[in-house]
């Protein structure tokens, strides 16, 4: 797994946490958790990459700091991480952001 991979999914659990700790329903943090789970899974499994690479994970990490102080980006951030992830392995299928090699 590449490092820009390990990273996104990084942010993605932080999105996760940071939403749940902001005090959200644990409901809806278990319904969240397994609606990034699929995502999550399905990006490791395939043999893309994020789509636009450090771009993305530069942006979800700046959603993620600033949720820290203003909480309704988390919700924000939590959409984009699973349509980003649900788009790069969309995208490969597609040959658009096919991995070299």
């Amino acid at each position: 797994m590449s490092l820009q991979k390990i990273l996104w999914i990084c942010a993605g659990i932080a999105t996760l946490i940071m939403g749940i700790g902001s005090g959200i329903h644990w409901l809806l943090g278990v319904a969240l958790f397994f609606i990034a789970a699929v995502a999550t899974v399905s990006l490791i499994v395939s043999n893309s990459e994020p789509a636009h690479g450090r771009g993305a994970i530069g942006v979800l990490a700046a959603c993620v700091a600033v949720g820290f102080f203003f909480p309704f980006v988390l919700p924000l951030a939590y959409i984009g991480y699973v349509a980003w992830t649900r788009y790069s392995i969309a995208s490969v299928d597609e040959g658009v952001n096919a991995a070299p090699g």
